[in-house]
């Protein structure tokens, strides 16, 4: 899934929340300069199954570490289809 957002990236960190409550393993790939208020790409990978070792590019972007997502996530909430405010979250 590719998104965009920035801030607190409140958005993205949803997503990746979504994900993690409906795969079995979740990836994020931020761009190369990480995480920063500004609005930027990032790429978020789900699967059911381990995730091979994502080979990227530096100028493209880095993965964040594993142990990092729950950081990441923050307590966002899951995003339902009764629970979905994206106009609230993005770039919040």
């Amino acid at each position: 899934m590719d998104l965009t957002d920035g801030g607190s990236n409140g958005f993205a960190r949803a997503e990746a929340a979504t994900l993690r409550d409906v795969f079995d393993h979740v990836a994020l790939i931020l761009p190369p300069d990480g995480i920063t208020n500004r609005g930027r790409n990032q790429i978020l990978v789900g699967s059911q199954s381990p995730i091979a070792q994502l080979d990227i590019e530096p100028n493209d972007g880095i993965v964040l570490p594993t142990g990092h997502l729950e950081t990441f996530i923050d307590g966002a909430r899951v995003l339902r289809d009764d629970f979905a405010p994206v106009d609230q979250l993005v770039f919040g």
